[in-house]
């Protein structure tokens, strides 16, 4: 082999680096995972690695052959090398050594260098060039006293999981051992029945782990055992078994119920104790999740086998092991079909088969992106028989695949060759750079270039120990897939440390270890627990014990870093800090991030503990960096003040309502319209209840919603026209008590506890003789499925991004259905589906023209191959689409979008910056538009990326308009939003300084998951923060109604109240709505809810202010102003805005994005007297809405997502007022929780509803606050898809018979509008002599003139 003349010069100046007069060295990192060395092992031999940064030739990595570590003492050591990175002509080495103890401090040291050909050259190893690396590797001092401490051992036994197989202590010994203890230097004598685990803490700290070891049932082990430490010395550690209650442990009695959890076995176990006080959980040698109890002498627990063998219980009595007398069955796997068919050029169809007619609730994704696809009716379904379904799903080929895989479930991997690949890439994908850029406290602009020579960069995930960040082609902002420019907004800084793996479309895996990112472009290296945790300075939970037994109870934790937060730097650029929390098994852990408090100078992390909480200790870790460090060490480090306990004795629930009793009749009904009943009877009270009833055929079906613990009683009638012999069954049903535990029930299909496990046949084969049948012997069944025709698919102009118009229609000789929407979806190059539910555009007998209309993010390629699925006739025939039946149509190429878009602001009062994300911005500020105050402006300052703009120094103002100005100069769409600091247009409320307010902490992060699927997988929307945010044009609870932008909306002139006119049409088929919001009264409350004082506000008294009223093309604004007589002369401004086109609108740190049609109003209150500062505001509005209708039904609602919205429901038939009372105004500058309160009770209850019109009262309730607070409302008018009559608490006009409206019509004509009058004139007179009273008359007067 020839060597190169560098190599050849490089060794000649190590041969002659003593007549040189200079030696060289290389510069190394060592390795330190506790920040120390650490003592010598057992044997009195050291391990020490370090890196070798940078230094080598490449000639000289690869004729290395050996190495020596030379010391200036006679040490044995041992040396291996190994390259981490190659960077152009150097590389990064890894330097594994190991040495013997010696008592000198070792300087001067070399690494020998062994070649080949024989020779070799020695290098000094320095840690920066004026100072010489230096290791000392030290034993034991034998010499000290063996002191030391120890805390009672205690089991592991959270309301997390019940780990009481494993118990804990805490080892401190004498200060003089400053160094840490290697692991193996630990040993249990005698070495039977447990075996240990230790952990460096800090300082002289460890913690010390011991597992018991499953024995057969019988032999005794130890209740005491020796831990020893080398030659120092040992100790005793007492089993945890010998403390209070342990040793009265023995089992009376169990209840065992084992359970289908799809692929797995679930099962619920009570156990009951023979003592009935007993208070501690017994020792199982299982992993169990807690789920309620009377105390732990009677309580239930649940576990899940997926092992592939049956499981024994065992539990431990006195000092051995006792059986439960419960086998955990091993895993079972339902069987699903998988074929692919139809290969096309460019794309694969495969198949998905049951062998039964059941919904399983799959779940597919493609290569490695193992972010699967869910399966929801009727995505995927292509037809059903009696006896299979049959799903169908498309995927693209990419060029250079080999192979395509599939993974369904956890069971079935399937691999499908390409034989149409384009050519062979072997080479793997490359990231060539790597930038972060800090935007505030919690978020940050993430820059990745990544490179593939061949086939493209395919995706790329970043993994950190709380995350996975994926990287994908929506992400690509600059280049292409062969060589380009990711940006993802990331909620870390830049003291993140992260591994790296890359994917290209041909399969190659390029993967990065921390180290290799570290070397190669300078992220930050990983470290251990023990040095993160030395990286606090400050760390302490307000409360450290609670009691949960009556009530919730908030916490907070503090903590602070070395480099401490009072640093706004370190803040914004450098760390990060959040909380998880796990409270249950059953729920999603908390996820807390750190907000700075700038009054205590900490980083706060605010939770509750829910009420009925499982007695034990806390269990959480901190992230810092994105790094965890659990409970266990944080206690090591900080003591007690980091631990919580929850202390409850007694009875504890963290378990949803389960079904006790469940019934059904009749059994068998041969009518023509058959009534079913389900009655369900639940062990608890509830808070919310829904069940849907589908059929064999009948795949939509019926949903009721029950709350507050009303009985779940249901009657679903069956249709005449569409009787159809089948079963009746529940697929789906969802629980919440009062204490907030909530679960889900999904047939065949739930993969947890869930609310019929006391029923398991309902997941068996014969689960259908549990459910009623209807024969239909007088319905004569169609067989054919329906056809579409006249399918259209075209592109839609929206400054809001890329949408696609689908237009098709179905048919069927015996009628379609107009009750069963389809759904259409695109799939995308990038294994992305993209979904819309259809609607309805023309009805006829036998055919129906629908209209579906796609969103498709920024950055999808733009090849997409179409599918509808759900078309179904009147006699439930059903069938869907795949792209190779839609022919042509079913493939469509998008034309990229390549306007700016804004999709979110966030703004900060303190430094006056707003931070504006989406697509498409110029990588160099081009301009922005910003109208404040309806002063128009342009800024050209800023920081800009091609998803984030960053605008410091803006004007101070209180309504803006934000605009961003693209490369080309084309415009994005409009933000606006409403500063935090309000405005009097007064001029007199409140002084200068009351105008600068601190930057209000954005609320912690939510932790509650949505109540429904935000109708995710048919693109209306998603869930975000606990509530669903809807794609336009839906809207509601669970984005599956529609925004009807048909009404005329007019703002009163002069009072804050907005009259709505839903226009109906001259033939009476449409009747005619009208609507009215009005802002009623402001009243003072005590903490018991009396009324102390209440303003009744006169509508005579409202100012138009028109310095707060404009109007543009986007929105309508009218602002208004009212001076409440008290000695503050507090003064309420009320902005109502009417938007005219989708707008995102910025109220404190929240985005709330705002319908065509919507209507906001924003209440800003100045300083109010308060009698007590316990006492609070109720600012009351309401609102109303009647049809012309007069046979009809209405339904009204209050709910609350539990999270960030509360949300009002007035409907009469399928037209409905919603009202969206958001969680959280701006107080005193600050966001703080405001709840929201119906009030019909007070101004008229049952009264106030009728069939025909409906009308609410909410109080938004106003914590304490010195100088002003800030209100945040909006209302839209929706189409409903079910209309009144479906709810299940709506009430309807009392019929003697069935009539049209028509029919109705020509009965009432001339004396209906008598009658109005009348009924009028006598709710106008009564009014008028109760003047307090205000409910429907307040609109009757304003209709009046009055």
């Amino acid at each position: 082999m020839k060597l190169s003349y560098i190599y050849l010069l490089f060794v000649f100046l190590f041969l002659c680096q003593g007549s040189l007069g200079q030696a060289l060295y290389a510069q190394v990192d060592p390795i330190l995972p506790f920040g120390i060395e650490p003592y010598a092992g057992s044997n009195g031999i050291c391990f020490f690695d370090f890196y070798v940064n940078n230094f080598f030739d490449l000639d000289v990595v690869s004729n290395y052959v050996s190495c020596n570590i030379l010391l200036p003492v006679s040490v044995t050591t041992t040396c291996q090398m190994a390259t981490i990175r190659t960077s152009h002509s150097t590389t990064t080495t890894l330097v594994k050594t190991t040495m013997t103890s010696d008592s000198s401090v070792f300087n001067n040291i070399q690494l020998q260098i062994i070649l080949f050909n024989g020779t070799s050259f020695s290098v000094n190893l320095n840690r920066t060039s004026e100072v010489p690396l230096t290791y000392n590797c030290k034993t034991i001092p034998e010499n000290l006293a063996f002191t030391h401490s120890i805390t009672e051992a205690r089991l592991l036994n959270t309301s997390y999981s019940i780990s009481t197989f494993r118990f804990q202590s805490y080892l401190t010994l004498d200060p003089a051992y400053e160094r840490p203890i290697p692991d193996e230097l630990f040993s249990i004598l005698p070495t039977v029945g447990f075996k240990i685990n230790t952990r460096y803490i800090k300082g002289s700290t460890y913690l010390l782990t011991f597992d018991f070891l499953q024995g057969d049932p019988g032999p005794a082990f130890l209740l005491a055992f020796m831990v020893k430490l080398g030659s120092l010395g040992s100790y005793q550690v007492t089993v945890p078994l010998t403390y209070g209650k342990y040793p009265n442990v023995a089992m009376d009695s169990k209840v065992h119920y084992p359970f289908k959890n799809t692929p797995n076995i679930g099962n619920y176990l009570q156990y009951k104790s023979v003592d009935s006080s007993m208070n501690v959980a017994p020792v199982f040698y299982q992993d169990f999740t807690p789920l309620f109890g009377q105390s732990f002498a009677n309580f239930s627990i649940y576990f899940k086998n997926t092992a592939y063998t049956d499981i024994t219980g065992q539990y431990v009595m006195g000092n051995s092991w006792k059986n439960l007398g419960v086998i955990f069955a091993r895993t079972t796997y339902e069987s699903l079909s998988f074929s692919f068919v139809y290969p096309k050029p460019t794309y694969l169809t495969f198949n998905i088969d049951t062998f039964k007619n059941y919904h399983y609730r799959f779940k597919f994704y493609f290569d490695e992106m193992d972010t699967p696809n869910y399966y929801y009716y009727p995505f995927g379904m292509i037809n059903t028989l009696a006896n299979s379904i049959t799903y169908q799903y498309q995927v693209f080929l990419k060029d250079y695949e080999n192979l395509l895989i599939l993974n369904c479930g956890v069971e079935t991997v399937t691999q499908y060759p390409n034989n149409a690949n384009n050519g062979t890439d072997t080479m793997p994908p490359t990231v060539e750079s790597y930038s972060l850029l800090p935007l505030n406290e919690t978020l940050s602009v993430l820059r990745l270039e990544l490179s593939d020579n061949l086939s493209g960069v395919y995706f790329a995930k970043l993994i950190t120990d709380g995350h996975v960040y994926y990287i994908k082609i929506e992400n690509l902002v600059m280049g292409d897939i062969v060589g380009g420019t990711y940006e993802l907004l990331v909620p870390f800084k830049k003291r993140t440390s992260f591994n790296l793996t890359i994917y290209d479309n041909a399969g190659n895996v390029a993967s990065y270890s921390n180290d290799l990112l570290h070397y190669h472009m300078g992220v930050p290296q990983m470290v251990g627990e023990p040095l993160l945790a030395s990286l606090l300075s400050t760390f302490y939970f307000d409360k450290n014990s609670v009691s949960v037994a009556n009530s919730p109870v908030d916490v907070v934790l503090y903590a602070d870093l070395v480099e401490s937060g009072q640093n706004k730097t370190n803040r914004v650029d450098w760390n990060s800090l959040y909380l998880k929390v796990f409270i249950s098994r059953l729920a999603k852990p908390l996820e807390v991030v750190g907000r700075f408090n700038t009054s205590k100078q900490l980083y706060q992390f605010p939770f509750t503990i829910p009420q009925k909480l499982m007695n034990g200790n806390l269990n959480y870790s901190l992230y810092i960096n994105e790094q965890q460090v659990n409970s266990d060490t944080l206690i090591g480090v900080f003591g007690s003040q980091a631990q919580v306990f929850i202390d409850n004795p007694g009875e504890f629930d963290m378990m949803f309502p389960i079904v006790t009793q469940f019934l059904f009749s009749p059994n068998d009904t041969t009518s023509s319209s058959p009534l079913l009943q389900f009655s369900l009877t639940l062990d608890e009270p509830m808070k919310k209840v829904v069940v849907q009833i589908v059929g064999d055929y009948d795949h939509t079906g019926k949903n009721y919603t029950f709350v507050d613990n009303e009985p779940i009683s249901i009657n679903f009638q069956v249709d005449s026209a569409r009787c159809r012999p089948q079963f009746y069954f529940i697929r789906y049903m969802y629980t919440e008590d009062l204490y907030g535990n909530k679960g889900e029930y999904i047939r065949h299909s739930s993969t947890g506890m869930h609310q019929f496990y006391k029923f398991p046949d309902l997941d068996l084969p014969q689960d259908v003789y549990y459910y009623p049948y209807i024969s239909c012997p007088s319905t004569v069944v169609d067989t054919n499925p329906p056809s579409i025709s006249s399918l259209f698919v075209q592109q839609v102009s929206d400054i809001h991004g890329q949408q696609v118009n689908i237009t098709f229609i179905a048919n069927d000789n015996t009628g379609m259905s107009s009750q069963d929407i389809p759904l259409c979806v695109f799939h995308a190059r990038n294994n992305n589906y993209f979904a819309a539910n259809a609607t309805i555009l023309l009805s006829g007998p036998n055919s129906i023209k629908f209209q579906c209309l796609i969103s498709i993010p920024i950055g999808v390629p733009p090849q997409l191959l179409l599918s509808i699925y759900g078309i179904m006739d009147l006699h439930f025939n059903y069938i869907g689409f795949t792209a190779i039946d839609l022919g042509a149509e079913g493939q469509f190429t998008l034309t990229p979008f390549t306007k700016p878009i804004i999709s979110s602001l966030s703004f900060d009062n303190t430094t006056n910056t707003v931070i504006l994300t989406g697509h498409n911005f110029a990588a160099s500020l081009s301009g922005v538009n910003i109208t404040f105050d309806g002063t128009s402006s342009q800024i050209y300052n800023g920081i800009s990326t091609n998803t984030t703009i960053i605008l410091t120094n803006i004007p101070l103002a209180y309504n803006y308009s934000i605009q961003v100005i693209g490369a080309d100069h084309s415009l994005s769409n409009s933000v606006i939003f409403i500063r935090a600091v309000p405005t009097d247009f007064s001029s007199s409320s409140l002084s200068s300084s009351d105008s600068s307010v601190g930057t209000p902490p954005p609320s912690p992060t939510p932790v509650v998951g949505c109540k429904s699927d935000c109708s995710v997988g048919q693109g209306y929307g998603k869930c975000v923060n606990g509530g669903c945010v809807c794609n336009s044009p839906h809207s509601g609870l669970d984005c599956k109604s529609v925004v009807d932008t048909k009404p005329v909306i007019k703002p009163n002139p002069v009072k804050p109240s907005v009259n709505i006119t839903i226009p109906g049409t001259s033939s009476s088929e449409s009747p005619q709505f009208t609507s009215f919001i009005y802002v009623v009264a402001l009243r003072e409350l005590d903490n018991t809810d009396t009324l102390i004082n209440n303003y009744e506000f006169n509508s005579d008294k409202w100012i138009l202010v028109n310095e707060g009223s404009f109007s543009n093309e986007q929105v309508t604004t009218v602002a208004y102003k009212y001076l409440i007589d008290n000695s503050y002369n507090t003064t309420i401004v009320s902005t109502v805005q009417v938007f005219e086109k989708e707008t995102n609108v910025t109220f404190g740190n929240q985005q709330l994005f705002m319908n065509p049609s919507t209507i906001k109003f924003t209440f800003n209150i100045t300083s109010y007297p308060f009698t007590k500062s316990t006492n609070s505001l109720q600012l009351v509005m309401t609102a109303a809405l009647e049809s012309t209708e007069k046979v009809a039904c209405s339904y009204k609602e209050f709910v609350d997502d539990e999270n960030s919205s509360q949300y009002l429901t007035l409907q009469i038939e399928d037209r409905s007022l919603f009202g969206r009372f958001i969680k959280f105004g701006m107080i005193d500058g600050r966001e703080q929780v405001v709840t929201n309160t119906q009030l019909d009770n007070i101004y008229g209850g049952k009264e106030l509803s009728k069939s025909t019109s409906d009308q609410s009262y909410i109080g938004l309730n106003i914590p304490y606050y010195t100088k002003y607070a800030l209100l945040d409302p909006d209302f839209s008018v929706l189409i409903e898809q079910n209309t009144a009559r479906d709810q299940s608490n709506s009430i309807c006009t009392k019929e003697s018979k069935k009539l049209t409206n028509a029919q109705i019509a020509g009965i009432v004509v001339g004396g209906v509008v008598f009658i109005l009058i009348l009924a009028a004139v006598v709710i106008y007179r009564l009014s008028i002599s109760s003047k307090g009273s205000f409910r429907m008359a307040i609109k009757l007067r304003k209709i009046m003139g009055k």
